[in-house]
Parts: structure tokens; sequence; C-alpha cells
């Protein structure tokens, strides 16, 4: 299969006075898993219609291959697409479904035949052929919608939330499908969701926006151990951020609560207004300890608190821990298959490496 790179410039889209994209630009190369992630209304769902020609962007330019098809109809940018709803034709057999771009694109009845057997075997579907896609389950349509868009070799492959009807174990399943398909193939794909667990499970770059623009771009590790931002940071995962007043910000230090230091190894902050600021941390980077308990690494950032809250999980177990002043520090623990250690009410010392810890302009 032929994958294209793909170029956008400066892509803007306004609706009346609302800007709904603004000045995207991102390079996709060949064989690149690219995600597009966001909430509803953060602009990646546009930014993906537009890359289809489904909508006009009212500046910068779309290239495939360093082809310029901005003011191009869909149908000449020969790109593949899913659907959240797969969108197959119900009085067509599976095969007939598949073999459709075929016949549009006016293919030999041999290639055709070719193709979709080819397309079949791709997707792990051979001996379904006949079949209506009502006699299918929802992960079997969503593979026949899968061949569909890639059996004409489309240089690029758009998916906007393709399984966001599955319910969660087969979601998972499909994701491990779609990547391993994907890598088999060398396919572009140009992913559009709002679940951050399938970004970072199929990514090989995660985009997240936010008001239409881009926050912050990266690989999965990087924009989750490192965020560029609060709402990056909060977006992708789940995350304290404890507020307090700058301490000392060449240490990167905060005091909170009762005039605890909190040490952080970066800081993000605009050094003319950084008074109050936020640290973060991930929750399951802190260790929770008895109260009267000094294990834990020297330098380590340790605050008091109580057990305010307790949920099991199944994987794991969450810890509320109330360290004063409102502050409430999430803590994520594996479950051992014992009895949790602390129960609510519970003296505890919460524990993390400021190598594990940011700090923030409090805006």
């Amino acid at each position: 299969m032929q994958s294209g790179s793909l170029r956008l410039e400066r892509l803007t889209k306004r609706y009346a006075a609302a800007t709904v994209v603004a000045e995207v630009s991102v390079a996709i190369p060949s064989g690149q898993f690219f995600s597009l992630l966001g909430p509803s209304g953060s602009g990646k769902t546009t930014t993906l219609s537009m890359i289809a020609g489904f909508v006009d962007p009212d500046e910068g330019r779309i290239l495939i291959e360093d082809r310029d098809v901005t003011r191009l109809s869909p149908q000449y940018r020969e790109l593949g697409m899913v659907f959240q709803n797969y969108a197959l034709f119900p009085h067509l057999s599976v095969a007939e479904n598949i073999a459709f771009p075929l016949r549009v694109r006016r293919f030999g009845n041999a290639e055709r035949e070719e193709r979709v057997t080819w397309a079949l075997d791709v997707v792990r579907l051979a001996g379904f052929e006949r079949r209506l896609p009502r006699e299918l389950s929802g992960g079997q349509q969503q593979r026949v919608a899968l061949a569909r868009a890639v059996v004409f070799q489309p240089p690029v492959v758009l998916m906007d939330e393709p399984l966001g009807a599955l319910d969660k174990n087969l979601r998972y399943q499909m994701q491990v499908e779609i990547k391993e398909i994907q890598r088999r193939l060398g396919m572009t794909v140009v992913y559009v969701t709002h679940d951050q667990e399938e970004a970072m499970n199929m990514s090989d770059v995660i985009a997240i926006m936010n008001h239409g623009r881009i926050e912050q771009m990266g690989a999965p590790t990087d924009v989750y151990e490192r965020p560029g931002s609060i709402f990056a940071g909060k977006f992708l995962g789940e995350a304290n951020l404890i507020e307090g007043r700058i301490d000392n910000l060449r240490s990167k230090s905060l005091a909170v609560a009762g005039g605890t230091i909190l040490r952080a190894s970066r800081a993000i902050v605009d050094e003319e207004i950084a008074e109050g600021a936020k640290h973060f941390v991930r929750p399951e980077r802190i260790a929770v300890h008895a109260a009267n308990d000094a294990t834990g690494e020297a330098g380590s950032n340790r605050v008091a608190g109580k057990v305010a809250r307790l949920s099991f999980l199944g994987n794991l177990v969450r810890y509320g821990v109330d360290i004063g002043a409102g502050e409430l520090v999430t803590v994520d623990a594996q479950n051992s298959g014992r009895t949790p250690a602390f129960g609510v009410g519970d003296a505890v010392t919460a524990a993390w490496r400021p190598d594990d810890a940011i700090l923030y302009h409090h805006g």
C-alpha cells in the first residue's frame, strides 16, 4: 500500500464571528499515525472535515505529497475515510460494500475481485463476503468500513471517532487491530478522538486541540509526561494541581497549605506575574505512607494529610488525601489483591519526587 505525507499550513475556519480552527500547521510524514485529540468544540472534527474536503477553509493550505488539494472536491483527493457510524450500504453485501470505491473508480472486474479479497484478508473477514451489514457485529461492521477505506490504497486514511459506538472491551480490541493493520500496511492515518486512552494507545503523534488551536503536539509519552500547559496536563490523564505561592522560582518551589514547600523539576510560568502558581503531579507518581513512616527517596516532596476518599477501581485503589485548605490530592496505588492499606480518616503522608512534578503559572 502506498502511503503519503500530509501538510497543513495555517489552516483556519470561521463561522460568522467565531474562529473554530485557528492557524493550524502540522507536517505528517508518510506512514505516521497522527491523532487530533480534544474536547467537543475544540476544532478537531472541523480540521478533519477540511482535510477531507467537506468544509472549505477560510485561510491556509492542505498538501498531500506536496500536491495542493485545498480547493479540490473530496472525490479528487483520493482519501480513505472511516466514520463513527460506518456508513455501510445496508442493501449491499460485505464484498459489494468494500468494492464500492473500486466501482466508482472504474476498476475492472478481475482487479476489483483481487482487491476485495486482499482487503477482506487484511481485516480478517474472509468468508463473510456475502453477508449483509445487519448480519454482522459492531466490530465486524467496523472492519468492513476499514476495508472499504483502504481497498483502493489511498495515500492517507482519515478516521472520525470510528470506535465511539463500541463497548469498552471491543473498543480496546479494535484499537489494537487498527494499529496493527496501520503498521502492516504502512498507512498514513489522521485520527480524531476525544478519548485520551485511545489516542495514547494508537498514536505515533498526538495533537491536543483547545479552542481551535493546537495546545501541544508530540509523542504520547512526551505530552503525557511533560504537558506544556495546565489544559494539556488535565486533558491527557488524571492530574493533581496543588495551589500555592511561589517560594523560589529559581528552585521551582511552591509554598502550600501549612507552609509545606513543594519542589518541581520544571517550571512553566511568567516570571513577571508568577506569584500564585500550581504544582502538577500525576496520581500514579505519588506514594502514600503511614503518617509516621519516613519511607521514600531523600529530597522527595512530602505532605501530611488524612484519607478523605477511597475508591476501588479494579486494577488500582484511588485515595483522596485531604492536605488542608480545601486541597484534595489524588493518589493511585496498584491493586495488590489485599485489603487497601489505609481507610477513610487515616492520617497519612503523600510523597513524590520533584522530577515527577511541574510548576505552572496559576492561569
